[in-house]
């Protein structure tokens, strides 16, 4: 894409299509649980599924972009985008299972406010560190070398992910997010998190996995029976 419009522009347009992925695509791994490789990106998906949704979207734009690795819990098992506007380098961390929906830039650090929640971006020598806050905790969300893997070892190691014996940070248990309406929603087993800008944390818990179908359902809007 031939860019002759001030940065804050397209970095603007691109967080614009950040929003409406986290809206309209949920992270979860049911995927994982259920065995079972999905057939498309319509029903999102972990860091891979989400991931390569959006590269396709900014590639049908004509958006110079790229799959890029990251780390997570010292392993290299994280994906994101990174997407070039006027010559700089931004990552778009879109698959993450929490509302990271601003582009962080690879020369310099920023931070703000989403959902209730604080990210901050550390430059250093060779990476970016993302932190986030909430609930009043900070945490190194995730570590963005500048130096990648290529997209043919990306793309191999989605194409594995299914058959590798790794320890996801979503491992374990039932995990759904998603932007619904002026609202971030989080499912972590029996406990559904919900997040907004204006107040405290809500929890409600007792959600019984045998009900996960009319959960999704009542508080997504999605509809388990139509991807597997």
């Amino acid at each position: 894409m031939i860019l002759n419009k001030s940065d804050d522009h397209f970095v603007k347009h691109v967080e614009r299509l950040m929003l409406n992925k986290f809206k309209e695509e949920p992270f979860h791994n049911l995927y994982f649980i259920y065995k079972t490789k999905p057939k498309g990106f319509n029903f999102g998906g972990t860091c891979s599924d989400k991931v390569l949704s959006f590269y396709k979207k900014l590639r049908d734009l004509k958006f110079e972009t790229k799959l890029h690795s990251s780390v997570i819990n010292n392993k290299e098992i994280h994906r994101l985008v990174s997407v070039t506007l006027n010559n700089k380098v931004y990552y778009a961390d879109v698959g993450n299972g929490w509302p990271s929906i601003k582009l962080f830039p690879k020369d310099y650090e920023i931070e703000y406010k989403s959902y209730g929640m604080t990210y901050r971006s550390i430059l250093k020598e060779s990476s970016l560190e993302v932190y986030i806050t909430r609930d009043n905790k900070k945490k190194l969300s995730v570590t963005i070398p500048f130096h990648s893997k290529t997209h043919e070892e990306i793309m191999q190691d989605i194409h594995n992910r299914f058959d590798q014996n790794i320890e996801y940070p979503f491992t374990g248990g039932i995990r759904f997010s998603q932007i619904i309406h002026d609202k971030f929603l989080f499912l972590r087993d029996d406990t559904l998190y919900i997040y907004s800008y204006d107040s405290a944390v809500k929890k409600i818990v007792g959600f019984e996995p045998g009900n996960l179908s009319e959960t999704l359902k009542h508080n997504f809007n999605f509809d388990i029976a139509s991807v597997f």
